[in-house]
């Protein structure tokens, strides 16, 4: 009889502390906002504020962003990236929950461009919505492309006489046969 009744006792406990559990706010799945909050949340999220760098090296053109609003941590955004050369009209699209991406062995020759948009994937509702996009961005080898300029049209360059300048001792001349 006092196994019954102890039985019967854990049971309620069990019971009772299952129903505080679902009540309490920090245990329930979905996040509540307050309407005020959601506004500046959003607004963290203007295309216009993520900033999107552009780098290279060899043959790897490197994208990267930052988190636009410090206050949501970084493993709650998720990115959509599109790019594209010049040539073509449709863009790839690679979808990340990181912040940086590459492009490997990109065609030297060619323009690129690129855009962003984001969202709060960790948040639910209408919140997930996805951001515009940023404005686009390029970029382009700057120096095949300087070297195409310089063989195409050739220049002469001239640098004052050595007493203005003791540290030059010579002029350079470029032409289109010959860069420096």
């Amino acid at each position: 009889m006092c196994t019954s009744a102890l039985f019967a006792w854990l049971l309620s406990m069990l019971v009772l502390c299952s129903e505080a559990r679902k009540d309490h706010p920090k245990k329930t799945k979905e996040r509540r906002i307050p309407l005020d909050h959601q506004k500046s949340i959003r607004e963290a999220i203007n295309p216009n504020k993520i900033c999107l760098d552009l780098s290279d090296s060899s043959d790897v053109v490197f994208v990267s962003w930052r988190n636009p609003n410090r206050v949501v941590g970084d493993h709650c955004y998720e990115s959509t990236l599109q790019y594209r050369n010049h040539c073509d009209t449709d863009w790839q699209v690679v979808v990340l929950k990181e912040f940086s991406y590459q492009v490997d062995k990109p065609d030297r020759k060619m323009r690129y461009y690129f855009r962003i948009r984001m969202r709060y994937d960790c948040l639910f509702g209408d919140l997930k919505t996805w951001s515009g996009w940023t404005p686009t961005r390029y970029w382009r080898n700057e120096t095949e492309t300087g070297r195409a300029i310089l063989s195409a049209f050739g220049f002469l360059c001239s640098i004052p006489s050595p007493p203005h300048f003791p540290f030059i001792s010579h002029s350079l001349t470029f032409n289109h046969r010959s860069i420096v």
